[in-house]
């Protein structure tokens, strides 16, 4: 029988504080702070996984603000990054908690909608650009708009066709 019993107490505050802070800088945009490219791809391969097992529909959103370069230009990257910003959080408190948003880069998002069909996803991707029309104040007697693209996940679809499908959805909306 023992008759003596040593313990050690460590505070590891500071290291769980800069563990947080490194995982942070892999899956967080520095400026949005939304998800980032390779939150996306960890994100959708899950879903992609659990659609072919379980045939779960999910529904993708790539969006991307019309004519950034010429509010760079004209009002500087400042406000370009205002609106940015702003823009996410307006975004982000339109949709579930469910859901995912990232910024895959410049200006250019994507909204993983889980569980969701096509139908019930226009209808968020409607509120977002209107939304964005009428409630995103960031430049004055500026009107900020986005173009969308918007699809379903397919049978036997692979995470590049689904993205390949979606982009030029985007790029037939811009246009």
């Amino acid at each position: 029988k023992p008759l003596v019993s040593i313990g050690v107490v460590v505070d590891i505050t500071e290291i769980h504080l800069i563990q947080q802070s490194l995982l942070n800088q892999t899956y967080i945009d520095d400026l949005t702070k939304l998800n980032n490219r390779k939150s996306y791809n960890e994100n959708i391969n899950k879903l992609l996984s659990r659609y072919k097992r379980y045939k779960t529909p999910f529904s993708i959103i790539m969006y991307d603000i019309d004519n950034f370069k010429l509010i760079n230009d004209t009002y500087g990257h400042a406000s370009g990054d205002n609106v940015l910003t702003e823009m996410s959080k307006l975004i982000k408190s339109l949709i579930r908690e469910s859901d995912y948003i990232f910024r895959i880069g410049g200006e250019e998002f994507i909204i993983l909608l889980d569980e969701t069909q096509i139908d019930k996803a226009k209808l968020v991707s409607k509120k977002i650009k209107d939304s964005i029309e009428y409630d995103l104040k960031t430049i004055k007697d500026r009107t900020i708009t986005i173009s969308i693209g918007l699809t379903e996940v397919k049978e036997n679809e692979t995470i590049d066709d689904l993205y390949k499908r979606v982009d030029k959805l985007l790029y037939k909306s811009k246009n």
